[in-house]
C-alpha cells in the first residue's frame, strides 16, 4: 500500500502549478505521504485530487509536506527545489 501511495504522490507532485517546480523526489514522497493517508485517503489512486486536497489541507500538513508545496525550508532541510 505503501508503493502506491508513494506512485501517487510522484504523480500528484507533478500535476499541479503549485507544485509544478518539484520533481516528487523520494524526501517529498517521505514527507507527504502520511499526509495523504492522513488528509486526503478517499481520493487515492487520483493524483490530481491528491494534489488539490494537500494543496486545500496546507495549514494541516505536517512541516516537511508543507515545504513541498512551498513553505518555509527550515522546517524540512534537505527538501531541495529543482
Amino acid at each position: 500500500m505503501k508503493a502506491i501511495a508513494l506512485a501517487v504522490l510522484a504523480s500528484a507532485t507533478l500535476a499541479t502549478p503549485a507544485l509544478a517546480d518539484y520533481r516528487g523526489s523520494a524526501q517529498a514522497q517521505e514527507a507527504c505521504t502520511p499526509d495523504v493517508f492522513r488528509l486526503c485517503g478517499d481520493f487515492i489512486p487520483d493524483a490530481g485530487q491528491i494534489a488539490a486536497c494537500l494543496a486545500r489541507q496546507k495549514t494541516n500538513l505536517s512541516p516537511a509536506c508543507q515545504m513541498v508545496f512551498g513553505g518555509s525550508r527550515r522546517h524540512a532541510p534537505g527538501l531541495a527545489r529543482r
